[in-house]
Formats: structure tokens, C-alpha cells, sequence
């Protein structure tokens, strides 16, 4: 690629990865006012307005569908998710490791309670015998 085009995505693509919420709500602004715009080219056109709202949603498509397609064409989605894969990853190995405390805790006082148990048995024995 040229120095040119690498010197202005840079700094986009920083700007979606650090302030990804700025980003989806600027993305989320352009896209209403683009189907605000092709609502009002259908209004003028002569359709009803609850159709031409029908008919510019279709002409976008999807609204979540283009969002993602933006979001992809960022080419950061794949840090967004070795982020969220790496959270989910460490909250499990934090369950494991309380999970793996718990039953170790379990395991002693049921050892606690086994020897207890024997020592007060044995010793009633020895009294009525």
C-alpha cells in the first residue's frame, strides 16, 4: 500500500479500537441519515411516507447487517474479540480455581468430621464396654 493511505487509516484504525463506542455511535448517526435521506427521495417521488420508510429500509438492507459489513471493513473486530475471547477465558479459569477451593474445603471437613466422628464412636465404645 502507499505511505499516504497507510498514514490516514492508521490513525482510523486506532480510533476504532480505542473509542469503539464513538465509532458505533458516529456509524450509527451516518446510517440513520442515510436512511433519512432515501426516505425523503421515496416522499418525493410521490409515495406515502410509512411506505417510503419501508422502501428505504429495504433499499439499505439490514441495519445490523451494515453495520457489521462496517465494522468488518475497520479490520479491527478480530482485537474485539481476542479481547472478549481472553475475559471469557480468564472468568472460567477464576470458576475453576473457586470451584477447585470449594471441593478442596469440602474434602477437610469431611475428613474433619470422618476423624471426629471415629475418635467420639471409639471412645463412647470404651465407656460402655
Amino acid at each position: 500500500m502507499r505511505p499516504k493511505h497507510w498514514l490516514f487509516t492508521i490513525p482510523l484504525r486506532l480510533r476504532s479500537l480505542f473509542r469503539w463506542a464513538q465509532a458505533d455511535q458516529e456509524l450509527d448517526d451516518e446510517l440513520r441519515d442515510h436512511l433519512a435521506r432515501k426516505t425523503e427521495e421515496y416522499i418525493g417521488r410521490g409515495m406515502a411516507p410509512e411506505e417510503a420508510r419501508r422502501w428505504a429500509r429495504l433499499d439499505l438492507g439490514g441495519m445490523e447487517k451494515v453495520k457489521e459489513e462496517c465494522r468488518e471493513a475497520r479490520r479491527v473486530t478480530w482485537t474485539q474479540d481476542l479481547s472478549q475471547d481472553i475475559r471469557y477465558g480468564l472468568r472460567m479459569l477464576a470458576s475453576f480455581c473457586s470451584e477447585s477451593q470449594n471441593n478442596r474445603i469440602k474434602t477437610g471437613v469431611r475428613a474433619f468430621f470422618q476423624v471426629d466422628c471415629f475418635i467420639l464412636f471409639h471412645f463412647s465404645l470404651d465407656k460402655y464396654v
